[in-house]
């Protein structure tokens, strides 16, 4: 992901620089082929004013405390540089530990005639749940995901009122795999008896659905 949105970057007239320590040869090849430079993780902070981190997530953390390392044991601690610090991995934005804009990419790398899009916020929280984030990610994938979205507009409705019946065979299922698998299937099951129970009860998560298929339909309509 990362080499192909630089090429994308570089193209449009961007000087990009990276840090490859401890990086596998492989991923040297990539960003020098990508036409990324090479340069001490000091001398890119001083240089870049945006930081991207488009990484592995089981290293996101590691790169993240690396820029706060240099950032306090360096002359650069204090100085007020045009930079921003912009994790763009599936990660947990809880545990990165430096202040930085929360991005998501939804879509594959670019490809001729086809770009990934970048959904970012910078507000504590703002990465949680909300009628805006919701609104956002069910136009993304109206867009970028047309078929498995026409699926969800069919079965979502017709799942509803069953709900109640794949509590059990899911339960049924984490039992026969056991392990640590299991815990997949005891997951969905205890979402569908959510959903059996607020069928019966105060209605608000069939509501949530219910309405989650009609702002799909209203994208597809608008889409076409």
């Amino acid at each position: 992901m990362g080499s192909a949105i630089v090429k994308h970057l570089i193209h449009a007239g961007f000087t990009v620089y990276t840090n490859l320590d401890s990086r596998s040869p492989k991923a040297h090849q990539r960003a020098l082929g990508a036409g990324m430079i090479n340069v001490p993780l000091k001398t890119l902070l001083s240089k870049s004013n945006w930081i991207l981190s488009i990484v592995p997530p089981g290293e996101a953390f590691a790169f993240a405390q690396k820029i706060r390392t240099v950032l306090a044991a360096s002359p650069l601690a204090g100085l007020a540089l045009p930079r921003a610090f912009v994790d763009c991995n599936a990660v947990n934005p809880e545990t990165t530990p430096v202040g930085f804009i929360d991005a998501g990419i939804v879509g594959t790398p670019p490809r001729e005639g086809w770009d990934p899009t970048f959904y970012a916020c910078t507000e504590s929280g703002s990465e949680q749940s909300s009628p805006a984030t919701a609104d956002a990610l069910m136009k993304e994938l109206s867009i970028s995901q047309p078929a498995p979205m026409s699926r969800l507009v069919q079965t979502v409705p017709e799942g509803i009122p069953k709900a109640y019946r794949f509590v059990a065979e899911l339960e049924g299922l984490a039992e026969f795999v056991g392990g640590g698998e299991a815990d997949v299937f005891k997951g969905f099951a205890g979402v569908f008896e959510r959903v059996a129970g607020s069928l019966e009860g105060d209605g608000v998560d069939v509501e949530t659905l219910r309405s989650g298929v009609e702002k799909a339909l209203e994208l597809q309509g608008t889409s076409k």
